[in-house]
């Protein structure tokens, strides 16, 4: 541990729970995007909160993303594409979490991708 905290390679690993860091990426990225981009980011965070509130961040996984993904589409609320949008906020926030050494792999990139139905048709619900 000293040596990379001499290196400044050190990385704090007590688990963050994911509540405390999505609010914090809210705050940080809300100068470098538009009000209506930020309104989108909070609406989309609320659900993560409810879904994944004081799981450590670093603890999130494919498998928790996917049941939690399936139950929004299950219950029909929010639609198909409101869970895309979310799913996709998802992919950002954790992707700043991975550059910023919190964790290693995005998780997101293991979730795999759900078919809902919409109407008639049936539409992939993925953001990548």
């Amino acid at each position: 541990m000293s040596t990379e905290l001499r290196q400044g390679t050190y990385v704090d690993r007590r688990p963050i729970p994911s509540k405390h860091y999505f609010l914090d990426w809210l705050g940080r990225t809300k100068p470098t995007v538009s009000a209506n981009t930020h309104a989108l980011h909070e609406w989309a965070v609320k659900y993560l909160i409810a879904a994944f509130n004081l799981i450590a961040i670093q603890a999130l996984n494919a498998d928790q993303i996917e049941r939690w993904q399936a139950e929004l589409l299950s219950n029909g609320k929010p639609g198909p594409r409101s869970v895309a949008i979310i799913r996709g906020v998802l992919r950002m926030i954790l992707e700043d979490a991975k550059a910023k050494g919190i964790i290693f792999l995005n998780p997101m990139d293991r979730v795999r991708r759900f078919a809902a139905p919409n109407g008639s048709c049936t539409t992939s619900v993925s953001i990548r």
